[in-house]
């Protein structure tokens, strides 16, 4: 798997198809303190696994959905292969070629505000394929987590809560505050969904990440059943997942005090980096 990923404009949105590589990495995101590294380390681990990712904002432009979206794909194994979804014209006909375990779908944006991105039963088949192996990535405008569950929920796209649990997907809400620095980009929460059958609609949200704005800072969660829940979902112990994102949290702020930020230089180093322990 090349270091250097490229994505057709008309991922973001526009017309076209020649190709753009994302231009920021999960470092520089660190350096301008839009998360730590302890966050980005607990991303890493649940995309290594493919997991897929919804970055969410809400409806103000410009807060950086896209922007962390595409650094995190930095993390994905080595054999990934990434398919852009076409919009209002995606048949799903690449899903007679591309091996599910490799696959991540990506999603400019799940609305229907440009004919770039995916909506309607397009948005419900692209979370779907999950249930045949596939993963995807995307972007979407929201408030809260409720408001996620509720659009995919509405028509036309008409998700049942339960098939969007099934999917357990890595929600990241963002947020763009006014500083006297300038504007100022956070993630503000982040979510895990999966099956609860006592929840409404069978769905369930494990809360893994929160920005304190007192002091400009982020708590992850400590609770040892979401260890044992996020770990049993990736095959691995509690303990083994703890140890891997502490491992991956040193790494990260290795690559920043040596300076790594380039988003293929940080690429090339997390696949040096899953090559030597032997994973993808």
């Amino acid at each position: 798997m090349a270091a250097d990923l490229s994505f057709p404009r008309y991922f973001w949105g526009y017309p076209g198809v020649d190709p753009h590589p994302p231009e920021w990495s999960i470092v520089h995101l660190m350096q301008q303190h839009v998360l730590d590294a302890q966050v980005a380390a607990l991303f890493w681990s649940l995309i290594a696994r493919r997991a897929p990712v919804i970055s969410v904002g809400g409806f103000e432009r410009h807060v950086g959905k896209t922007t962390l979206l595409l650094a995190l794909t930095a993390f994905a194994p080595a054999d990934t292969e990434f398919v852009v979804a076409r919009g209002a014209r995606e048949d799903f006909a690449f899903t007679a070629e591309a091996a599910p375990e490799r696959t991540y779908v990506m999603v400019g944006e799940f609305s229907d505000h440009t004919p770039g991105y995916v909506w309607g039963e397009a948005a419900a088949k692209v979370v779907r394929l999950t249930e045949q192996g596939y993963s995807f990535a995307g972007t979407m405008h929201a408030r809260s987590m409720d408001e996620v569950i509720v659009q995919f929920g509405q028509p036309p796209v008409s998700l049942h809560p339960s098939a969007l649990a099934r999917a357990h997907p890595l929600v990241v809400m963002q947020s763009l505050n006014e500083a006297p620095s300038g504007a100022q980009r956070r993630v503000s929460s982040a979510s895990w969904l999966q099956p609860a059958p006592r929840a409404p609609g069978g769905l369930g949200a494990k809360s893994l990440v929160a920005w304190d704005a007192r002091d400009d800072s982020w708590n992850r969660f400590a609770s040892p059943e979401t260890w044992e829940d996020l770990a049993g979902w990736g095959g691995a112990t509690a303990a083994e997942l703890r140890d891997e994102v502490a491992d991956r949290e040193r790494f990260l702020y290795d690559l920043t005090a040596r300076g790594v930020a380039e988003f293929g230089a940080v690429r090339r180093a997390v696949l040096d980096y899953a090559a030597s322990l032997g994973v993808g």
